[in-house]
């Protein structure tokens, strides 16, 4: 008997090796042109400039502080879960994208694994088909489509890619819990209330777990089952009812809101938006193309507009058929009613800012998929020799189609550019556009995007405007006209004085015309709007010590490096100023401390000559 058990557990385990090994072949070919992806949107904020995720001591105050989530004062969302990947990150590799694109990617891997275990498992359950072929195809088609790079490639995404592994995870150890017999199934059954808080602590979308796992339930959990009788069903169910009580009560009391809302909209205006989104959804999980970063549609302002009343009626019906196909096809109705229940939370009846966002579909594309790919295999009378043919044939397209969606990703010129050419009345994307030609050093064509400021189409508000002053002047100031680039920083100041932006810029600019006071000023205002910031500490720096001011010049380098005490401008001018305050071996320390922060090219040249010269 233990022979047997052996050789069971050995075949399993060969075969999900295999398995494995497939999809991680085919996902790395798909995404192999990723991992150098730029920043994007969000990822400035929460990562790039947030201090908060420098230091991994951090990580309990992640849990107890939703103000430090981002750079930007005063924005707080509670996901710690997420937040604690991001400085776990850092700490391996600082700021490359490499190291943050490599856990995305393998998140997303262990996800497209776990579709291929809870698919398999759910067929041998219902003997619906062979499970080994319909698995592996519905994980394939789970890791290689395209609609998934905008979680994958999309570094603070990455919320959606966790949320999806506690979600699908959790879903798996109770399939064991309700299946398996034994004392334990007992451990089974602890680790789900456990894996759905960490879900929810990732990003609120989990809520729906519960909910998935009911209809689990009443599809597959028969009432003469000998698991219904052992687990009490009902009573379970209890479990997440105080984990979701007590994720409501943290979120509540530490995030104020429990999510991002869209000023007044009213909830039949959000639904009804949502269901005429519903059908985009479809499109892009059936057809994927013209995918869009920004898709910015306009609110619906009434629930009764024919294209809501379809995707109400479609909807409805499909829900309807779905739930009669639960004797026939338990497998089909179980997966379609997922996508319905894991799509809900953000689509429905909590209005969000942004109304369409590719990465929402990613944990409910894990039900559109399998229930496609089941009733395929299942309703199909194909010979084996096509049903493969058509799946390799359609795998191989999806690939190349996640490749080239990859090269969007790439940059953030390449992103908005392909965004701005979709969406061209989305004043988002057009400013993301405009600071991508300036990150990108495009500034003729970012002083250009001044004409826009008045386009009726894109509609900008002063928030907007400021922006596009901001760009405009840092790219003139950048080609050598510092007076137009002042004009455009002052009026970038005026339309949004909250902006910490325009008023850095525009110390800077005073800074290099001779003008140190008001340069001071305009570092001191940044400072005042958020202290946790180390280039204004520096720039101030700067300032004081052409002023002669070397005291205050020191202090304010220190407290730069404080900040950010892994940033080569803040340590570069700590060692100049120290250097010039007399302290000469301390100088010497920090400018060896500089060279090692050095990222090649000018800076290490740029190091090498401050180590030379606070030697002499």
């Amino acid at each position: 008997m233990p022979n047997i058990l052996v050789d069971s557990l050995s075949k399993k385990f060969n075969g999900l090796t295999a398995v494995a090994a497939l999809l991680l072949v085919l996902t790395l070919a798909a995404y192999s042109n990723s991992f150098h992806g730029e920043y994007h949107f969000d990822d400035y904020h929460q990562i790039r400039m947030n201090p908060y995720i420098r230091d991994i001591g951090n990580i309990p105050r992640y849990f107890t502080d939703a103000g430090i989530v981002s750079f930007n004062v005063g924005f707080r969302l509670y996901r710690p879960m997420t937040l604690s990947s991001f400085a776990l990150n850092y700490a391996f590799s600082g700021y490359d994208t490499f190291g943050f694109h490599v856990f995305n990617f393998a998140v997303h891997f262990l996800n497209s694994l776990l579709v291929y275990l809870v698919v398999s498992g759910l067929l041998r359950l219902s003997s619906h088909g062979k499970p080994f072929p319909a698995a592996l195809f519905a994980s394939l088609v789970f890791a290689l489509h395209p609609i998934q790079t905008g979680a994958v490639d999309y570094i603070t995404g990455r919320s959606a890619l966790l949320v999806t592994f506690f979600y699908l995870l959790a879903f798996y150890c109770f399939m064991h819990f309700r299946t398996e017999g034994g004392k334990s199934r007992y451990a089974w059954g602890a680790l789900v209330p456990l894996l759905y808080l960490m879900g929810l602590l990732s990003k609120e979308m989990a809520v729906s777990l519960p909910a998935v796992m009911l209809t689990y339930d009443l599809i597959f959990t028969r009432p003469g089952d000998p698991a219904r009788g052992r687990a009490g069903t009902w009573l379970y169910y209890a479990a997440f009812a105080a984990v979701l009580a007590f994720y409501l009560y943290l979120k509540k009391t530490l995030q104020v809101t429990f999510t991002e809302q869209q000023g007044a909209v009213r909830v039949i205006d959000y639904l009804s938006t949502e269901l005429r989104i519903l059908l985009m959804y479809a499109r892009l999980l059936v057809f994927p193309v013209n995918q869009n970063a920004d898709y910015n549609l306009p609110f619906m302002a009434v629930w009764y507009n024919w294209l809501s009343v379809l995707a109400a009626l479609l909807s409805g019906l499909s829900v309807y058929m779905l739930y009669r196909l639960r004797a026939v096809y338990p497998v089909v109705a179980f997966f379609g009613l997922w996508f319905f229940i894991t799509w809900a939370p953000e689509s429905s009846l909590v209005p969000i800012a942004d109304l369409a966002v590719e990465y929402r579909l990613y944990l409910p594309s894990v039900g559109f998929l399998a229930a496609a790919v089941v009733a395929l295999y299942g309703a199909t009378s194909f010979p084996p020799a096509a049903k493969k043919a058509a799946a390799c044939t359609l795998l191989l397209l999806f690939c190349i189609l996640t490749f080239c969606r990859n090269k969007v990703w790439a940059t953030e010129y390449s992103l908005w550019d392909d965004a701005f050419r979709k969406a061209p009345y989305s004043a988002r994307a057009f400013l993301n556009l405009e600071m991508a030609r300036v990150q990108h050093k495009r500034y003729a064509e970012a002083v250009a995007g001044l004409t826009k400021l008045n386009d009726p189409v894109l509609s900008m508000n002063a928030h907007g405007r400021s922006i596009l002053h901001n760009q405009a002047g840092f790219a003139m100031m950048e080609m050598g006209d510092l007076t137009g680039a002042l004009r455009e920083f002052e009026i970038a100041v005026r339309e949004d004085p909250s902006e910490i932006s325009p008023h850095e810029n525009r110390g800077l600019v005073l800074l290099k015309l001779g003008r140190y006071a008001e340069s001071a000023e305009a570092f001191l205002k940044v400072i005042g709007i958020n202290p946790n910031y180390s280039e204004p500490h520096t720039n101030l720096s700067m300032v004081y010590n052409m002023m002669k001011r070397d005291e205050d010049s020191l202090r304010e380098a220190r407290e730069a490096v404080r900040i950010e005490p892994l940033d080569f401008s803040a340590k570069y001018n700590l060692a100049t100023s120290l250097y010039n305050s007399g302290m000469k071996a301390e100088a010497y320390r920090q400018a060896r401390e500089t060279l090692r922060l050095a990222d090649g090219g000018d800076q290490v040249k740029k190091a090498e000559a401050l180590v030379v010269s606070v030697q002499q």
